[in-house]
């Protein structure tokens, strides 16, 4: 089935249809077919989201149901049709440790690189879910969960930093994550005696799991 891109010149917006003659409000014009795709599932693919922003007159699209959490200006609007899911490997995951304070990222940089305790997923595949990065300016600690409203004090959502699962499937294991009071700081590891050598860090959960090294 052809999926139609309409295109409004005001707005600037796309939109995504399987219908040749949706009856948009007017502004919005065909610039064509933009790819092929299922309107019923088939093995293997899974529903693609429509999101939209009334404030911003913008949709986008997404294969995970919770993508515009992040974004309160966002609201789910149509589930339009089908699509095989990105084929996709773990990457690797980078440790980032400065002035006391541990950081997480799928880009490398050799500054301040500490090491890479264990993989993860750059994109939305079927069975992860979105890590969030959540950062307290006034203590610099950077807190990684799969909660985009964990309601933590002084905490700010700074972006989604990757995907990973939150049960124990085949070839995952799960992440520690380790606080230090003392140094408002949190870091996370496969390994459960990770903080031994560090008396200020103490155990503090298990938020969800990744694919080993």
């Amino acid at each position: 089935m052809p999926v139609y891109q309409f295109y409004n010149n005001s707005t600037q917006d796309h939109v995504l249809t399987t219908n040749a003659n949706p009856g948009f409000p007017a502004g919005y014009n065909s610039t064509g077919v933009a790819f092929y795709t299922y309107t019923s599932a088939i093995n293997g693919s899974v529903p693609i989201y429509e999101f939209y922003s009334t404030n911003g007159v913008d949709h986008f699209y997404s294969a995970n149901s919770h993508a515009a959490d992040p974004y309160p200006s966002y609201h789910y609007n149509a589930q339009p049709f089908y699509a095989l899911p990105p084929t996709s490997t773990p990457q690797k995951v980078y440790e980032y440790y400065n002035g006391g304070k541990h950081a997480y990222s799928l880009t490398y940089n050799a500054t301040n690189n500490n090491g890479q305790p264990f993989m993860a997923y750059p994109v939305y595949i079927p069975g992860t879910v979105a890590v969030y990065v959540f950062y307290n300016s006034s203590s610099k600690d950077h807190v990684l969960t799969t909660n985009i409203n964990p309601g933590w004090a002084g905490y700010a959502y700074s972006s989604t930093v990757f995907y990973a699962y939150t049960t124990n499937v085949a070839g995952s294991v799960p992440l520690y994550e380790f606080y230090s009071s003392s140094g408002v700081d949190h870091f996370y590891s496969t390994d459960i005696h990770a903080a031994d050598p560090y008396p200020a860090y103490h155990y503090n959960g298990q938020p969800f799991y990744v694919i080993p090294n």
